[in-house]
């Protein structure tokens, strides 16, 4: 191919396998096809999408296909067809989390003593949900985020 490895990317970055493993980047995600009759199909395109939901990267190919007729109504129900199934795999990769509680109040704040609260976010999708707490304003009262414990 001519594009970078697919695969052992250290999950959610560009950067190749860093852990203890130290697996060698690979060429193994693929686009498989076959055809019935000799020289009916030609691929025309293969390549690799830049995404940061795991440790591989997807590919993609298209083809040339020729063919003897084109039955119309089977044409669309196989590209409705193919459309759900590929909003399904789409909706499946969107992250998903829960919070235990939607607001955090802190009743009784006094000045210098602290004031801990703890919430729970839990990922509920079949995806790595990425999360972070944006830093407060400079200036703004004092805020301080204390990761406890992530669990897999």
């Amino acid at each position: 191919p001519d594009f970078l490895p697919t695969y052992k990317y250290d999950v959610g970055t560009d950067v190749f396998d860093t852990s203890d493993k130290a697996r060698a980047p690979a060429w193994c995600d693929r686009v498989l096809w076959r055809e019935r009759e000799p020289n009916q199909c030609c691929q025309t395109r293969y390549e690799r999408h830049p995404s940061n939901m795991s440790d591989h990267k997807p590919v993609s190919a298209s083809f040339t296909v020729k063919a003897k007729r084109i039955d119309r109504h089977r044409l669309v129900a196989a590209a409705a067809e193919v459309t759900r199934e590929l909003d399904v795999a789409d909706n499946e990769c969107i992250p998903c989390v829960t919070v235990d509680d939607n607001e955090v109040h802190f009743e009784g704040v006094e000045y210098r003593v602290p004031n801990i609260r703890r919430i729970v976010l839990t990922n509920t999708g079949s995806v790595v949900a990425h999360f972070r707490f944006i830093p407060k304003p400079s200036g703004s009262p004092s805020l301080t985020v204390r990761e406890a414990s992530i669990s897999s």
